[in-house]
Parts: C-alpha cells; structure tokens; sequence
C-alpha cells in the first residue's frame, strides 16, 4: 500500500437544477471547475504527497485530459440530487484502494466556490496540520443576522422567529456568527471511514473574506461571480 498526504478531491456531477450544467459552463476563458483544479494544483505544489482527483459522471469533463489529474467516472446512482456527498467521497476512496494508494486526509474543492485564494488554500491546510484536527471547514463571519432579523413567510406575511424583532437594537450588540461557505473542506480519511461524514462535531474554522465566500447556486450568484472575477 502506497501512503500519500492528501487526496484533493472535485467533485463534478452532471446537471444542476439552478443553473443548468454549471460545472462546466464558461467564465472568463475557464469552465468553471477548471478554477478549482487551479486551486487544487497551488496546493499540490506546496504538498507533493498528494493527489489532484475529479469525480464525475460528466462526458464532457471525462473526455478532457488535465496533468497530473485522476479522473473518476462516477456512477449515476451516486450523482442524482439527493446523493450525499459522503457516497461520492467513499467512491473516491475506494477506487484508489483497489490501486493500493491510502490518503492520511481529504481535501474537498466544490467547483461552485472558485473564488478561493492561495492564500486561504495553503493557510487551511497549514492550519489543519498545526492543530492535528480530525475536520476543518471554511467559513466567513456574519455579525448582522440574529433571530432579530429572520422571519419565515406565508403568502404576504412574515412571522418573526423572535419576539423581540421590532425591539430597537445596537449593531454593535450583535454577536460574531461564522457561517460554513462549502468552499474548502479537509477530513481526516480514517474519520470518515468510520463515521461516514466530512465534518465533525467540532470542526476547525478557517475564516475567509465573505466576498471569496460566494457559492454560485443561483444565475444572480454566476453574474456576482462574473463581475468580481
């Protein structure tokens, strides 16, 4: 068995209900997955031992060579909507064992979070290593949202979550919240096998700018994406 550091792995599934093939549509020159195979070679670089993977069951990304990148066809019944993301992590795991390659840990790069920088991509990993963590997530920190601020709706109606939402309040009285932006996460291998699950019950935190935080899900996510790129 071949031990490495890291296994970074993308995940690419074919289709998307917001934006339809979203993986794969066009940015400044770029498909939009190929941001993160970017990021995942800064981070190589800098950590030899480890492994650039996409998994996908899409043609169009299955039938385009990248250097030094380990394409994964996925099964289907692993990329419908409802698919957890621990059956396409298991998956990639299991295709390297059979090829007696074991990772120390995981590191996973959505294609819908493409604007990571180097710096946040090698301070995540430097500080997952430094702290021995079993899980760490990237998050940006939110001081405005409170139960104050939230409500749910019916028809034209909104319902406050707390019954002190119309309660004049400081800014300043607010506390710090960090909200997981899915753009960067990093597992121990050994705790996933076992608990089947990416994140821990006490993850370490990485804080990155809330604009780098963007997750395009929606057309009016591409276009921010589009105009800050």
């Amino acid at each position: 068995m071949h031990n490495k550091d890291l296994l970074i792995l993308i995940p690419c599934r074919k289709g998307s209900k917001g934006i339809l093939n979203k993986n794969v549509l066009k940015v400044k020159k770029k498909l939009l997955y190929e941001y993160s195979v970017s990021h995942a070679k800064i981070v190589q670089k800098k950590y030899s031992s480890s492994v650039i993977a996409i998994t996908t069951n899409n043609p169009k990304i299955l039938n385009k060579k990248h250097k030094n990148v380990t394409l994964i066809k996925r099964p289907n019944k692993i990329s419908r909507d409802k698919s957890k993301s621990s059956e396409y992590v298991a998956h990639a795991l299991n295709y390297f064992s059979k090829r007696k390659i074991r990772f120390e840990s995981l590191m996973i790069l959505q294609p819908t979070c493409p604007l990571r920088t180097r710096k946040d991509l090698l301070s995540a990993v430097k500080l997952f290593k430094f702290k021995k963590g079993i899980s760490l997530i990237t998050a940006f920190e939110e001081t405005y949202i409170n139960n104050k601020v939230l409500y749910w709706k019916k028809k034209s109606y909104g319902y406050p979550l707390s019954s002190f939402h119309n309660s004049e309040s400081q800014r300043q009285e607010n506390k710090s919240y960090y909200v997981r932006n899915g753009s960067i996460y990093i597992t121990k291998s050994n705790f996933f096998k076992k608990s089947k699950k990416i994140v821990s019950n006490k993850p370490i935190i990485y804080v990155m700018s809330k604009l780098n935080s963007i997750n395009i899900d929606t057309k009016n996510d591409l276009e921010i994406f589009k105009k800050v790129i």
